[in-house]
């Protein structure tokens, strides 16, 4: 935000420095992503800027701590939303695909000796997680050696169920198949991401890729000189690849909000586009539970019984 004009942009930071400066001098304020204004920071710009005509924008404004409910007294409830389904008109056509994977016989020894630890402390002192809230209350509780153990044990075992071994080689049937096409391989850590990209030689984004760096990797990718991108969370949001056509999403948060954003990376129209996306889950872990609950009312979603 370099000057005031009648219409003036900004990102979120500059109108939160700027908002004791400007706040007053604005009748209409637009928020995109409008979720990113709940935090306990951008919250104060809905609160600051004295607009008496406000409108938000995201595709996906349920947050998984909830604190969407924060701005409610500041810019209103929600008043319109569309889904995928009735979006036909304005996205590609496009596939899910649910892919179980087994672990192996090592790597289910190890998710279990980690999970029974979990389980045990919170049956010892009768914790239930039924949402965001509980977790945080978990993760509190963390700071006796006990806790610290249990939660621990919880990163460990989630770790074996993303990066299962037959994760890696269904990803390396996904580029056999889909040799010529556009596609992005997401994971939820940046290990992960480095591990795909050493495996297939090609380039990996995370929040460590140098900027001008990452740049390039995208500016190729839509040119067509690279057609494949292995990525941890910074290509959920914020990035534009219409030429995307294939995803392969090996682990993720497991909230609605992330997997909206994933596939709406390869959803960008184009002609006889039809996109897919390949969501590959661990059976019998916690990873399996989480996807089956998310899977529910997603539209054109179908399940392979074995990779």
């Amino acid at each position: 935000m370099r000057e005031i004009r009648p219409i003036t942009v900004s990102t979120y930071d500059s109108a939160y420095l700027l908002a004791e400066k400007i706040g007053n001098k604005f009748k209409f304020l637009l928020a995109d992503e409008i979720h990113h204004m709940a935090s306990e920071q951008y919250s104060q710009i809905a609160k600051m800027y004295a607009a008496p005509y406000r409108l938000g924008l995201s595709a996906t404004y349920e947050r998984p701590d909830g604190l969407e409910e924060l701005l409610l007294p500041f810019m209103g409830g929600k008043i319109f939303e569309m889904g995928y389904e009735e979006l036909s008109d304005f996205i590609s056509g496009f596939q899910i695909r649910r892919i179980p994977v087994e672990l192996s016989d090592s790597e289910t020894e190890e998710y279990e000796r980690y999970r029974n630890i979990f389980l045990s402390y919170l049956r010892r002192y009768n914790i239930s997680l039924k949402g965001q809230f509980d977790f945080q209350k978990f993760i509190r509780r963390s700071w006796n050696p006990e806790g610290r153990e249990a939660l621990l044990a919880w990163r460990k075992s989630r770790q074996i169920a993303f990066n299962a071994r037959a994760k890696v080689e269904f990803v390396r049937y996904v580029l056999s198949r889909h040799r010529n096409e556009k596609t992005l391989i997401f994971a939820e850590d940046t290990s992960t991401a480095y591990l795909i990209s050493r495996e297939f030689l090609i380039p990996a984004l995370t929040y460590k890729t140098p900027g001008k760096e990452r740049k390039l990797y995208l500016d190729y990718f839509r040119e067509g000189r690279i057609t494949k991108l292995a990525t941890s969370r910074i290509l959920d949001e914020g990035i534009d690849v219409p030429e995307a056509s294939v995803a392969v999403v090996i682990s993720g948060s497991g909230s609605n909000r992330q997997f909206k954003q994933r596939l709406g990376r390869i959803v960008r129209p184009g002609a006889g586009k039809n996109a897919v996306m390949y969501e590959l889950i661990s059976s019998g872990t916690g990873e399996y539970n989480t996807s089956r609950r998310r899977g529910k009312g997603v539209p054109n979603r179908t399940s392979v019984s074995k990779a």
